[in-house]
């Protein structure tokens, strides 16, 4: 004889299968069937024909075919409480988990004993509690009280973080949207100073929180003043969650209320917020809370708020892209360098308004701003636009090389073939001619470039001559004979 197949039948009619020798004894099949139910095996009776089994009997004295075997089992509800109870611990854990086997959703006795566990200062009790809970527990207001102060005490670096997420997976399974105390447990595990805990906590929010509940958002944005970095991202990644498009209004103006908090960390964290949250609606509210803090009195604040503004402002937005042009007067080079950066993304090309304003800072006293708005204009305007042109021609002559160099450039990026009938042509290219004898190589240089790409050449001798010249600067008569074919060659252009 090799194997007894034998079919076990729990109270619910369903068969579970197993294979067992028929020298082994009754005790070995119950050992089976507790480790397949996950129950204790003290708890488990079986039955053939009605009639219990000893632990000490053999399986082949039960089974007259020699083959097959079919027996009842059932787990025994006062041994099972009495495990919880009196067990070594991993047996009570194991009652635990079988608890909901013989005990319906709401039990009190089963609920009570599952509570009684929670409270123990054991891990491995207290997830198996939880797992129970879940099953049995679902909206009592006693469990998911119980489990919000488990996860609101478990705060101590020592004790066991699985734990605490542990609670809160199982908080969104068993709190209705907005109980009050679930929240509490919510806020404190997304203010946890483990990653894997306010991850946890972000994964219940939407699922224990009512969208766009004003008096959990007004809570939330206040853990923007937490001192952990990563709290303050936590929340800011949460709030556009929690808020929907109910509550994102109501989310930007609380998170605005931080703008002018004295802790610039705080602010910084209100801004990021408050750009997280346009992604799911309330743009123009965040546009606006955005502009304000461009005059932040802190310099990264600003530079953030221009980043910001460039992605959720709408293209050609005149309210923001005047005052993102305003900050090129920035005492601050980062700022007037996010400014260069950020603009052309954000304004709308050959826009009146835009291009005027522009043109007012190519005459600005300081040097920094004339240049800023310089290399932006080729970015702002459009090719061939006359007014760009001319506002840009005068800055050849500016007293700064630098500012010279990046005007000639903008002006070739700005140059088209048909310009060299324009009537402003003859002034542009007469400066671009006076560049050539500029006393700085590199403007000179730039200028011999500039003509290059706007096709005005002359003969091979007359441009070695140049080229010769423009490295040092001896002007003399060969230079102007050379120079004088090169304006030849640009006035036969232009016929």
């Amino acid at each position: 004889m090799g194997v007894i197949d034998v079919s076990v039948l729990n109270l619910s009619g369903r068969y579970f299968h197993f294979q067992v020798k028929p020298e082994q004894s009754a005790a070995d099949l119950k050992s089976l069937v507790a480790s397949s139910w996950k129950v204790p095996y003290m708890c488990l009776k079986i039955s053939v024909e009605m009639r219990v089994v000893e632990d000490d009997e053999i399986v082949a004295s039960l089974c007259e075919s020699g083959r097959e075997l079919e027996v009842s089992a059932l787990v025994v509800s006062e041994k099972l409480y009495d495990a919880i109870e009196n067990g070594r611990l991993v047996e009570r854990a194991a009652a635990l988990t079988a608890l909901p086997q013989i005990a319906q959703p709401g039990d009190g006795r089963a609920v009570e004993a599952a509570l009684h566990a929670l409270e123990q200062p054991a891990p491995i009790l207290q997830m198996s509690a939880l797992d129970t809970l879940a099953v049995i527990g679902k909206g009592n207001k006693l469990v998911i009280n119980d489990i919000a102060t488990l996860v609101c005490s478990v705060c101590s670096p020592h004790r066991d973080t699985c734990l605490k997420c542990h609670a809160l997976k199982r908080l969104a399974e068993i709190a209705p949207k907005g109980e009050e105390r679930a929240l509490d447990a919510l806020l404190v595990g997304l203010a946890d100073t483990d990653e894997r805990v306010r991850q946890q906590a972000k994964e219940a929010a939407p699922v224990l929180v009512r969208a766009g509940d004003s008096m959990f958002i007004a809570r939330l944005v206040e853990k923007l003043r937490h001192s952990d970095r990563q709290v303050r991202h936590a929340v800011v990644e949460t709030l556009p969650i929690v808020a929907g498009r109910e509550g994102v209004d109501r989310a930007i103006f609380e998170c605005g209320m931080l703008l002018d908090a004295n802790n610039w960390l705080v602010r910084q964290s209100a801004l990021k917020a408050v750009a997280s949250l346009a992604k799911g609606g309330g743009r123009h509210s965040a546009t606006t809370m955005a502009i304000s803090c461009l005059q932040d009195r802190d310099r990264d604040i600003r530079c953030e708020a221009l980043e910001i503004l460039s992605k959720i402002a709408s293209k050609g937005d005149e309210q923001a892209v005047l005052n993102v042009m305003a900050c090129l007067t920035d005492g601050e080079r980062d700022v007037r360098e996010t400014v260069l950066r950020t603009l052309p993304l954000l304004a709308e090309r050959g826009s009146n308004r835009v291009l005027e304003a522009i043109e007012t800072y190519l005459a600005h006293p300081d040097a920094d701003v004339r240049h800023t708005a310089v290399v932006l204009m080729p970015a702002l305007s459009l090719p061939g636009h006359s007014g760009s042109i001319c506002a840009l021609t005068p800055l050849l002559d500016d007293k700064l090389a630098r500012i010279r160099c990046s005007a000639i450039d903008a002006l070739v990026a700005l140059w088209e073939p048909v310009d060299l009938e324009s009537h402003w042509a003859d002034d542009t290219f007469e400066a671009l001619f006076s560049c050539l004898m500029d006393p700085e190589r590199a403007v000179r240089w730039a200028a011999m470039k500039a003509l290059n790409a706007m096709e005005i050449a002359c003969n091979e001798d007359a441009e070695k001559i140049l080229m010769e010249r423009l490295d040092d600067g001896c002007f003399d008569e060969r230079w102007r004979e050379a120079l004088g074919q090169l304006t030849h060659a640009y006035k036969e252009k232009c016929e």
